[in-house]
């Protein structure tokens, strides 16, 4: 079975001694490690798979990483500096699912019923997703998850959502 790889950063150092790792993110449109199983990091112009046990957000564009097949510092030294890809396959999806959501910009949205307001963007420039809606002359963000969302109605321009209590009022 042939591949394909994205490109979505590198490995900038080592982050204390079992073996963690800190990934620099330098593909703008990937957003995230959530549905991401394997990392594919090229040794020897080869791109070796590494079970991705878990990921959190570090600092700016960065996260860390623990791989399964990485336990020590002297693993993770051979590291770093060396390019992190995913299958292009996973990218195309994140790609797919974020073109879906910029088809409701400008459609009306309700929360219990009630009309709260009008999304104007989809900001991906953070770990997570989010619409960016006008609700009384200020911009709130959402989180974009498939439990908010309730229904979308493209014939009329409306999304229903469920919003969590006190999000409005931040």
């Amino acid at each position: 079975m042939d591949f394909s790889y994205t490109k979505i950063g590198t490995i900038a150092s080592k982050h204390g001694s079992s073996g963690n790792l800190i990934l620099k993110v330098s593909n703008k449109n990937f957003n995230g490690l959530s549905k991401v199983n394997f990392l594919f990091i090229e040794i020897n112009k080869k791109h070796i798979p590494f079970r991705l046990d878990n990921s959190s957000t570090f600092r700016n564009k960065s996260y860390k990483i623990k791989l399964n097949e990485v336990n020590d510092e002297y693993y993770a030294n051979q590291l770093i500096s060396k390019s992190v890809f995913i299958e292009s396959d996973d990218h195309k999806d994140e790609k797919k699912e974020t073109h879906v959501y910029s088809e409701v910009i400008n459609f009306q949205v309700y929360s219990n019923k009630e009309k709260i307001g009008k999304i104007i963007g989809i900001n991906e420039n953070l770990p997570q997703q989010v619409f960016e809606i006008n609700y009384n002359s200020k911009t709130v963000m959402v989180p974009i998850h498939k439990d908010l969302i309730i229904k979308i109605d493209k014939e009329n321009k409306n999304i229903f959502l469920r919003i969590p209590d006190g999000l409005l009022d931040i």
